[in-house]
C-alpha cells in the first residue's frame, strides 16, 4: 500500500496535477532506477539463497517432511520484496521521463 501511494503521487506530479512535497522530492532525489534495481536484486538473491538452503536441508533429510516454515517465509518475503522493489523503481523512473516536443 505504501508503494501504491507513492506511485499515485508520482503520477499526479508527472502530469502536473499536483506540486511535489518534501517526501516526493526526497523520493525522486534518492530513489533512482539503478539503486532500486540493485537493492531489489540483493533482496531477491538473499531470498533465493534462503530457498536453496531449505532445498539442501530437505535433500539431507531424504526429501521427507521437514519443518522449515520460518526460513521459507523469510525466503518468500525477501524474494517478493526484491521483485516489488525492482518493478517499483522501473515504474517511478518511467514517470520521470520527459516528453520530447519535436
Amino acid at each position: 500500500l505504501i508503494t501504491l501511494g507513492i506511485h499515485g503521487k508520482a503520477y499526479l506530479i508527472a502530469r502536473n496535477l499536483e506540486q511535489p512535497d518534501r517526501l516526493m522530492n526526497s523520493v525522486q532525489r534518492h530513489f533512482t532506477l539503478e539503486r532500486g534495481l540493485l537493492w531489489g536484486f540483493i533482496l531477491l538473491a538473499i531470498g533465493i539463497a534462503f530457498g536453496i538452503q531449505i532445498l539442501l536441508v530437505w535433500a539431507q533429510h531424504g526429501f521427507r517432511n521437514i519443518f522449515e516454515l520460518r526460513s521459507g517465509l523469510i525466503a518468500l518475503t525477501l524474494g517478493v520484496s526484491g521483485t516489488q522493489l525492482m518493478f517499483a523503481s522501473l515504474f517511478l523512473s518511467l514517470l520521470q521521463i520527459e516528453a520530447r516536443n519535436d
